[in-house]
């Protein structure tokens, strides 16, 4: 792992089919516990994420933000989505995917946290770092979330972020259902939901925001996104665990 994950403090477990598999980032890439082929964790400059298959989205990215990172400038002006020619070809989602899908290409790591490093802005441009968004949410209070993350780095130091997608049932009739989009001839998911979970290591504090990907749900707050990290574990299949706390 580069040099930009020495503290790393948490650890995520993934359930795939029947099985769980317990992820501990080190520095060492060589020591996390891989899940099966085709849910690989991809080690981009200054990011991690867990790549779905089957969806052509993330499971999760995991970045660590400092006032250091923060206060330095690489341009995007160069930078364009691309494909990422790491993720096997059948799995991999395309430029076309998107292309008159009437979604956004919503970066999970933002590019404005990836400013210190030129390499580390063009690998958030991967559509590996990608799902598709609701335009409004993500230009609006998607985009105010990314924002009020970076304040917190100014205020309170370093601070962990894991983001992600969520796909949330929908109760019709007493009975409840998983619906959800697909774009492109790649069938790209479009996920209900998105998160974002915080740590601040400094003051062991922890929290989550869960936003809605949908346009019904532009006139959301910031406070309005909270969500109970249990009740997120829950939607998300995740295990957020800050500092090796005991989730049994």
């Amino acid at each position: 792992m580069k040099k930009q994950f020495t503290a790393i403090v948490f650890g995520i477990i993934i359930g795939a089919a029947a099985s769980s598999y317990y992820i501990h980032t080190t520095h060492d890439p060589a020591s996390l516990a891989y899940p099966p082929k085709g849910f690989e964790i991809y080690e981009k400059q200054g990011f991690l994420l867990q790549y779905d298959s089957r969806n052509k989205i993330p499971l999760w990215t995991y970045e660590i933000l400092t006032k250091d990172k923060l206060t330095r400038v690489a341009h995007r002006e160069k930078c364009r989505f691309l494909p990422d020619d790491n993720v096997p070809l059948p799995h991999r989602s395309s430029l076309h995917d998107y292309k008159h899908s009437g979604f956004d290409r919503g970066h999970f790591i933002p590019a404005a946290d990836c400013t210190y490093s030129k390499a580390s802005l063009k690998d958030s441009f991967l559509l590996s770092n990608v799902c598709p968004q609701e335009p409004s949410i993500n230009r609006g209070i998607w985009s105010k979330l990314e924002k009020r993350v970076r304040e917190l780095v100014k205020t309170h130091g370093e601070v962990e972020v894991i983001s992600g997608p969520v796909y949330r049932p929908i109760k019709q009739e007493r009975q409840s259902y998983f619906k959800f989009r697909s774009v492109g001839s790649g069938n790209v998911a479009v996920p209900t939901h998105l998160f974002k979970y915080v740590y601040i290591p400094a003051e062991k504090i922890e929290f989550a925001y869960l936003v809605p990907n949908s346009q019904e749900d532009t006139k959301l707050e910031i406070n309005d996104l909270f969500i109970e990290i249990s009740e997120l574990e829950s939607l998300s299949g995740l295990i957020l665990n800050a500092k090796g706390r005991d989730r049994a």
